[in-house]
């Protein structure tokens, strides 16, 4: 279905998407109620067109729609129960070949179960299971136990959240959603884009839900049939992955993501491009010291200390990045109107500000070390892994068995899981480990692309619009034409700002390595130091110069496109109808007499073809580019979105006389007068297959 909308609407609304509750395995516990999202084929759910996603509840309509689920399940148990109980005490008034045992045993059971009818307690959980006997496989029982784990498990991360310094407030509550889209504007902010877009949605019974839009790849880890797992076997050293995965810890590091796994990294083994999902528990209340310290269960996941290692574009970013944006950014955010909830408290927003702003005193440490790169290598790789074994032998180096005390001999899988990670790829690293373990026990398989792609039945690329994606294609080739043209009357600017932080950058290095000259101007700082201080901030405030102006470049770039963006789709339209037409005649356009393609060109209505282009739904509506064949040797073009009616018998002659206006002479007489030449120079009339029946055939030029 061609799609009417270019963009996704800044809070999805129920006639823009289809919402389905996810099927939940028995005995699979889920930190929170999810449903699949897909787009009704009118509008987008992402901004790259992408057309599925997974939603969320907040987790105070999650409470209430599992309890209710709950509910209902353990009152469908109590019905069989008192079914079972009838079918036994039947069973002992009528079967008189019953032992003694057999009959205790049956009545024991059918007392039980009157016991728990009967009861307050009407409640089934996994202890209860052996007392059923042989029902106890029942899938009412089984969905029983696991709708009352998943009540349990909510109610526990809450808990968690809590302790972790996500409590949220009365009014406004805990604003889960919130986080996760507030991780995505803040990589949108950077444009780092390796989050998941997330975004606001409502559902039909008007509650907030979050979006997560689904990405392309497939997780580090992920789920098989069979209650097994996979390892993605890619090379992680790529230059893309490794950059990727330092970007996101710089998002997580100012969120202060505390459940980034490898199970929650997603990366498209074609591109390489690095995807976060899985984004709410963040934005903690806690310092990053006591989040740490407060861990639990958690311990393992997050990366312990700032990144290893940062892209000079990145670090760029964050020293431009003003702490002013991102509080603008964060303290927009609250869910959809008529909420009147889901904002971050204060001091979760300046949480993340002073984050920021260690990052900014971070890129510092990383310059000064030459590690903020500009190519990732396998050096770079391979410095990571070393630095999480470093970590790992000095966290462990007491332990009692000897082979514990390295990661290169360790024995004993649990131990990895623990260990405090150093980077992402250390953490992947002590996944691959887990995996050699986990292969041994037949729990984990390693699969390269092509073989989690086979397993897992899926292509591992988010469905797009085709329109969606060829507009992003002509949007891409305009942009540098468009920042060229918008950046001339600032050029000036910008050559002052840049050459005002190349001054500051050249005397800084200078001072690394002083002479006595540059040791004597340094009095007037104080010293040596104390100019590098001044300098410094000399820098950064050049640096936030050219972010403003790159920020009124940008703005203007995106006005310009926005303004172009309504010709851009009907192009980005016509160029996809295009090619459908010429992919229906399997690539072959023009004057090829022997490519036929069957289409329904409308309905026989008294006598008369009636062509709807709309929908037939791969129809260009742009004038004279489409055909059709009418009869033998006839053929039409249509030269608009509306309806065209004409008589079976009408002929080339007919329409074209019709078009051109009254008792002119038509443009082209008979097609079957012209030569191949003169029919392609013709407006749209192509040569048709005097064999061709009507309404059966459709060409394009």
């Amino acid at each position: 279905m061609p799609f009417d909308h270019l963009d996704p609407l800044e809070t999805s609304v129920p006639d823009d998407f289809t919402i389905q509750e996810r099927e939940t395995v028995v005995g699979e516990t889920q930190a929170n109620v999810t449903f699949r999202v897909t787009t009704r084929g009118h509008r987008p759910l992402g901004n790259r067109g992408e057309l599925s996603g997974i939603a969320k509840l907040d987790p105070v309509e999650a409470q209430q729609h599992l309890e209710q689920a709950r509910d209902r399940a353990m009152e469908d148990a109590m019905t069989r129960l008192g079914q079972i109980a009838t079918e036994i005490n039947e069973t002992l008034n009528t079967d008189n070949a019953l032992t003694e045992d057999q009959r205790r045993q049956l009545e024991q059971r059918r007392n039980w179960i009157l016991g728990k009818v009967n009861s307050g307690n009407r409640t089934i959980v996994r202890m209860d299971l052996p007392a059923l006997g042989p029902h106890a496989t029942e899938e009412v029982f089984q969905r029983a136990v696991t709708m009352h784990g998943q009540v349990v498990t909510l109610t526990q991360n809450q808990n968690i959240n809590a302790t972790l310094g996500i409590q949220g407030t009365e009014e406004g509550g805990t604003a889960m959603l919130t986080r996760a889209v507030g991780t995505s504007k803040l990589d949108q902010l950077l444009g780092t884009n390796v989050i998941s877009e997330e975004r606001f949605g409502v559902d039909e019974q008007g509650r907030p839900i979050g979006i997560s839009v689904r990405v392309d790849g497939f997780g580090v880890i992920g789920k098989l049939s069979g209650n097994r797992e996979y390892e993605l076997d890619i090379d992680y050293s790529r230059h893309e992955v490794q950059k990727g995965l330092y970007d996101l810890e710089v998002i997580d590091y100012i969120t202060g993501q505390i459940d980034r796994h490898p199970g929650n990294i997603f990366i498209d083994p074609e591109t390489g491009e690095v995807r976060g999902i899985d984004n709410d528990l963040c934005f903690p209340s806690l310092s990053r010291e006591e989040m740490l310290e407060g861990l639990g269960e958690a311990q393992g996941k997050p990366v312990f200390n700032k990144p290893l290692f940062m892209h000079e574009d990145t670090a760029r970013k964050i020293e431009e990045l003003t702490p002013e944006s991102l509080r603008e950014t964060l303290s927009s955010l609250k869910y959809p109107e008529g909420q009147g909830r889901g904002k971050l408290t204060p001091g979760e927003i300046e949480g993340a500000v002073t984050r920021l702003n260690e990052l900014k005193e971070h890129v510092q440490d990383l310059r000064r070390t030459n590690h903020v790169v500009t190519e990732f290598t396998k050096a770079t790789h391979n410095e990571a892994i070393q630095h999480q074994k470093d970590s790992y032998a000095r966290q462990n180096g007491n332990a009692l068995k000897e082979a514990s005390r390295s990661l290169d001999t360790l024995d004993d899988a649990r131990m990895i899981e623990s260990t405090n990670k150093t980077s992402y790829i250390g953490s992947i690293y002590c996944e691959q480990l887990r995996t050699n373990f986990a292969i041994e026990e037949g729990a984990r398989v390693r699969l390269n692309p092509e073989g989690v792609r086979t397993e897992t039945q899926s292509t591992g690329k988010s469905t797009r619009s085709e329109e969606h994606l060829e507009f992003a294609r002509l949007e891409k080739e305009r942009r540098p034409e468009l920042r060229a043209t918008e950046k001339e009357p600032m050029q000036d600017a910008f050559d002052r700002a840049d050459e005002r932080l190349a001054r500051m950058e050249r005397r800084l290095e200078r001072l690394e390595h002083p002479n006595l000259w540059d040791r004597f101007k340094a009095i007037w700082h104080g010293g040596v130091e104390g100019a590098k201080r001044a300098f410094e901030g000399k820098r950064q405030d050049a640096l936030e110069q050219i972010h403003g102006l790159n920020r009124v470049l940008e703005q203007n770039v995106n006005l310009g496109l926005q303004n172009e963006s309504g010709g851009r789709w009907e192009r980005a339209q016509e160029n996809v109808q295009n090619r459908r037409l010429q992919e229906q005649q399997g690539n072959n356009v023009g004057l090829n007499q022997s490519q036929k393609v069957d289409v329904n060109l409308g309905e026989d209505v008294d006598g008369r073809l009636l062509l709807n282009p709309e929908k037939l739904g791969m129809v260009d509506t742009t004038p004279h580019k489409p055909g059709f064949v009418l009869k033998d040797s006839s053929e039409i073009s249509i030269d608009d979105g509306e309806n065209v009616e004409l008589n079976k018998q009408s002929s080339v002659r007919d329409l074209m006389k019709s078009r051109d206006g009254g008792d002119k002479e038509p443009k082209v007489k008979n097609e079957l007068e012209i030569d191949d030449d003169t029919v392609r120079s013709q407006v749209g009339v192509k040569k048709t297959d005097t064999t061709t029946q009507k309404g059966q055939s459709f060409r394009t030029q």
